[in-house]
Parts: C-alpha cells; structure tokens; sequence
C-alpha cells in the first residue's frame, strides 16, 4: 500500500519543482545573436526603402513624361513652358499648372525622399493667390530644362529626344523655381548645386524627352567636354545633324 503513495508523492514533488530559468551568459549570447541579425538585417531593409522611393520617385516622372507628351499632342509638339517666359500672372500657363488637364490622375509633384516640410510646396490644385509667398515655397520636387524655354520649345525641334534631360529633381535648397539653367553651369559643382543629385543612394532620376526615366549618377548627365545631356546640340551622335 505504501509504494503507489510513494510514487503518487515523488510525482508532485517532481512537478513542483521550479523551471531553470536564462543564465547571464545565455542571456548574453541571445543578444549578441539579436544584434549580429539586426546588423545583417537593417541595411538590407533600408536599402529596400530607399529602393522603393526611387521607383515611387521614377513612377512620378513618368507620369508627368506622360502628360507632356499628351500636352505636346494637343499644342501642335509645343513644350509646356516654365515660369521663365511667363509672369506670374500667367502661372496657368507654367508646366505645373499646364499638365495637370493632360494627367489621367493628379500628378504627384514631390519625391518621397524630398524631407522638405509638406507645408512648404505649394498646393497646384489650389495654388496661394498671395504672390509673395512664392518666391519662399518649394514648387515640387523637379524642375525641366530651361534650355527647352528657348530654341527647342517644340518637342520635334529635338532630333534625339531620348538623349536629352527634360525633367531633373531639385534640391531641397530651390525656393520659388520651377526649372533650371543649364546653360549657366561651367564646373560639376555648378550642376551639383543645382540639382538633387545624390538623393537616391548617391544618384538621382531623370526624366528624358522621350518619357523615359533613367536612375543616373550626375557625371553620366554633365561632365565637363565629356557629356552633355541637357543641351540638344551636344547630344551623342550629333556629328550628322543639323545644327540649331
């Protein structure tokens, strides 16, 4: 009779028994594993944001290449002007404003890797009648060629539209801008201080004549009497074309 309690006992002292909980060196080796995966793991993850703020940013300037090209349809090749020609008074008239009719949805006119506050741009749906604000607000993310304001504001006046910037991204630096002078730059700090040129990853997007987007360092776009994709007379292959 005494050998069942016996067992019955010895089973509940066995089952009381209190677990074993982490030594310290367990503890540490647990976190040293965490941090050697979150080192592995964290670049890869922000690699992939960044990544996916690029193809947001290209998506953006495909779609305004997009309108362009409807825009250009409807006004016999013509190019959407910048605010260069045109007074503020006619800021219906610039690019922002003209190429929204021409969109199948509302353009999205910042990058999102463009930290500038969201109170800065302006809001081209329903722009500030106030014009003295605008020479302190951010237009949008990108600016055109200003060099297409002048002898080439016919988009068939290019004879090699894939080879010739139209639409860069601007630094967070451009207050009251819309586009940029190209033709103005002399050095590589010229263009660097010009345009957002390292803000996906050391690079950035531009959008070509031809409405295709290209994720380019800023020496494959402009390098001093090396390359020049900004100006239509220096595009590649010119040799055989005729001057303008």
């Amino acid at each position: 009779m005494d050998a069942p309690h016996q067992i019955r006992v010895a089973g509940r002292r066995a089952s009381a028994a209190p677990r074993r909980g982490f030594t310290l060196v367990e503890l540490m080796v647990v976190l040293v594993i965490i941090g050697m995966l979150a080192a592995v793991l964290l670049p890869a993850l922000g690699a992939a944001m960044d990544s996916a703020d690029t193809t947001a940013c290209a998506n953006n300037m495909k779609q305004i290449g997009l309108a362009v090209r409807a825009y250009a349809s409807a006004w016999k090749f013509m190019l959407p002007p910048s605010s260069c020609p045109y007074a503020k008074a006619a800021r219906e008239q610039w690019w922002l404003n003209a190429l929204q009719p021409y969109a199948g949805h509302k353009l999205l006119y910042r990058c999102p890797s463009d930290y500038t506050e969201q109170a800065r741009f302006i809001d081209w749906q329903n722009p500030p009648d106030d014009a003295s604000t605008w020479g302190q607000s951010r237009w949008a993310s990108y600016l055109t060629n200003g060099r297409m304001d002048t002898a080439f504001t016919a988009l068939d006046a290019v004879r090699r539209p894939a080879a010739v910037v139209y639409v860069c991204e601007a630094p967070e630096t451009a207050l009251g801008a819309d586009h940029v002078h190209p033709e103005r730059w002399v050095s590589e700090q010229d263009v660097k201080n010009s345009v957002a040129h390292d803000r996906h990853r050391g690079r950035a997007n531009y959008l070509f004549l031809d409405g295709h987007v290209e994720t380019l360092a800023v020496e494959e776009t402009w390098k001093k009497d090396v390359v020049n994709l900004w100006n239509p007379k220096r595009a590649p292959d010119w040799s055989d074309i005729r001057r303008y």
